[in-house]
């Protein structure tokens, strides 16, 4: 996603795995990558949350059960 002034930029993700015989609210990851940007500052957000039950089964992901917020401000 973008602004028409590519000021503000983003991409938002959501995967669920369907695992046999588990029924569990857990089995799903998402994320989000917000940025605004001006020629004298950067606000920018990624968030990115892995369910402890979620499977990759067709990638690879190192760890379960996980959030990681990083904001990050910048001025020049």
């Amino acid at each position: 996603m973008a602004s028409a002034d590519d000021f503000f930029a983003g991409k938002v993700f959501g995967l669920k795995s369907f695992t046999p015989l588990m029924n569990s609210s857990e089995e799903f990851s998402q994320g989000l990558d917000l940025t605004y940007s001006r020629k004298t500052f950067l606000l920018e957000l990624k968030e990115y949350y892995i369910g402890k039950d979620f499977n990759a089964e067709a990638g690879y992901v190192p760890r379960v059960d996980f959030l990681q917020l990083n904001p990050r401000v910048t001025v020049n």
